[in-house]
């Protein structure tokens, strides 16, 4: 069916036309009828027909799970003419949609095939209010429109669109308000991760590790904000990682029980990989001869202290085994007067793989 349906003729395509509005409404939500095929090669006044059509009941489209194909097909076929015509019709909807389990499709697929002229104004939806941009980053599909926006807009600074900088601005500072809430949160987290990783918005990546510090601790236990506490380290400059690693090698006072902040991170369900990622970024520092060597030492030193008991847990055995990995490639390591060549041989790499 759908290959003679991709083969049909421009004749053929002028009688379903012509059989009227309500059938091709009809065909639009079909499974087995695939529009969105017909439209891939369709002159420019076919194209004006659909795009009437398709006006006539746009935003129940968007929401259908069939429809909402024809809807995004049109965006990536049609000339940019017919698409703003279409975003037109969207005026007032845009949140709605973003949040929509088949409407979110739509709106991505406008940031992805429409100039910026046709998706600014759905950013500046987004801008109307802060509880409007709360409640579509934190959810599960408008989090990924927004994350979305800001790569977008990233993509169109590259290019020194001026109105598009003023956006992008806006839109990350009003995130950047409620960047606790956000780095905490199970959808929005990702779009603060998007921004610490961003090489376009390296100030406000900055804010954002400013507003993580002394509160690291914690925030490593937390399910979604360990995620952002390892990503601020892989992309925090070389003053802030400082601070980073600073404040949980000696930033906390021992608990109750004499454990410091690394011995708790350690056998933390999520601040392990927190440690994981401190090891990733120690080794890499000592290879590159860089001034925190004693960032290695330590965590190499606690880590072997810590092995007997690091091994009853997978996650424990990871950290030795990373850890055994960067000691087996150093060859420099003998030559290092402040590591201690004990640790060296106190790994029993074999032994729990």
């Amino acid at each position: 069916m759908l290959a003679v349906m991709i083969n049909l003729t421009t004749a053929f395509l002028q009688k379903i036309f012509a059989d009227g509005n309500a059938y091709i409404r009809q065909k639009i939500t079909d499974y087995f009828l695939k529009i969105d095929k017909l439209m891939e090669n369709s002159p420019s006044n076919e194209q004006k027909t659909i795009c009437s059509l398709l006006e006539t009941n746009l935003v129940t489209f968007c929401r259908g799970r069939y429809s909402c194909r024809v809807v995004q097909k049109a965006f990536e076929c049609f000339d940019v003419a017919n698409c703003l015509s279409l975003i037109d019709k969207l005026d007032g909807t845009e949140k709605d949609l973003s949040l929509h389990q088949h409407g979110n499709h739509v709106i991505q697929k406008i940031f992805l095939c429409v100039p910026f002229c046709g998706y600014n104004g759905i950013v500046s939806k987004y801008l109307a209010s802060a509880e409007i941009l709360s409640e579509v980053v934190k959810d599960r599909y408008g989090c990924r429109v927004i994350q979305l926006s800001v790569e977008k807009l990233e993509e169109e600074v590259a290019k020194n669109t001026g109105p598009a900088a003023s956006l992008l601005e806006q839109l990350v500072s009003m995130l950047l308000k409620n960047c606790w809430s956000y780095s905490t949160h199970q959808y929005a987290n990702y779009v603060i991760q998007h921004i610490i990783a961003s090489n376009t918005l390296k100030i406000h990546r900055n804010t954002i590790i400013c507003e993580l510090l002394n509160n690291l601790l914690s925030m490593s236990q937390e399910k979604y904000a360990s995620h952002v506490v390892e990503k601020a380290l892989k992309h925090a400059p070389p003053k802030l990682l400082r601070a980073m690693m600073n404040e949980i090698f000696d930033g906390y006072e021992c608990d109750t029980k004499g454990h410091d902040a690394l011995d708790v991170l350690l056998f933390d369900q999520f601040g392990n990989y927190v440690v994981q990622t401190m090891l990733d970024i120690a080794v890499e520092t000592r290879e590159k001869k860089c001034d925190n060597n004693s960032w290695f030492n330590r965590l190499a030193d606690r880590i072997i202290k810590s092995q007997q008991k690091l091994m009853k847990y997978s996650s424990g055995k990871r950290i030795l085994e990373k850890l055994n990995l960067a000691i087996s490639n150093d060859k420099n390591m003998n030559q290092d007067e402040n590591f201690n060549p004990v640790l060296q041989s106190s790994i029993v790499p074999k032994k729990f793989r």
